[in-house]
């Protein structure tokens, strides 16, 4: 099976996630390219909406997609190398912000975007981390302001018990988290914006 062929480091599952969830994306097109398209931009293709209804084209993808994932629990971050971590919370942010917008809808708005950010989230290594905590917590990556005020509205209860116990961001960047910041990471972390880089 396809799943006995990949590499089953931390950074091969999370490889083999972005290749997967693009293929999904490719597959729920909603827009074919013509020509032109083709030529001014291979081998970049833009998403502009999915056909969720055709979903059962890509069950099995979806599934195999699903047993990625659960493999993240059994990854221990704190035992990879300052560039293994990039590598892998890069992909691990990326394949979890076009995950989310499979669940919850391609956003049309900034506001949607951050509410997509802080609502998905995987298990890594017993730890459940969002968009917005990889981005803020682990990449140490500023998260534009108004996703701060938007996580007090959506989850107030959260938030509080946030600031109480300081949310265990501590711990998460001294044993998640990258070294040093690095500011390359503009270049690869994308949150569906146009703007940002493609995956």
């Amino acid at each position: 099976s396809s799943g006995s062929r990949v590499d089953q480091t931390p950074n091969g599952i999370s490889e083999e996630m972005i290749r997967c969830i693009s293929a999904i994306y490719y597959r729920l097109s909603d827009a074919p390219f013509s020509r032109n398209d083709r030529q001014r931009f291979y081998p970049t293709v833009e998403i502009r909406g999915l056909l969720i209804r055709h979903s059962k084209m890509i069950d099995s993808l979806l599934h195999y997609y699903r047993s990625l994932i659960s493999k993240l629990i059994g990854v221990d971050p704190r035992r990879l190398k300052h560039e293994e971590k990039l590598a892998f919370w890069i992909n691990v942010h990326n394949s979890l912000v076009m995950h989310g917008f499979l669940v919850y809808g391609i956003p049309r708005g900034h506001l949607k975007r951050t509410s997509v950010a802080l609502k998905a989230a995987y298990n890594v290594g017993g730890v459940t981390v969002s968009v917005e905590t990889i981005q803020n917590s682990i990449l140490r990556c500023r998260m534009p302001r108004p996703a701060k005020w938007l996580h007090m509205l959506l989850f107030p209860k959260k938030a509080a018990m946030f600031i109480k116990t300081g949310g265990g961001v501590h711990t998460m960047i001294k044993h998640y988290g990258i070294k040093h910041p690095e500011p390359r990471l503009r270049f690869a972390l994308s949150s569906g914006c146009q703007s940002d880089p493609p995956v």
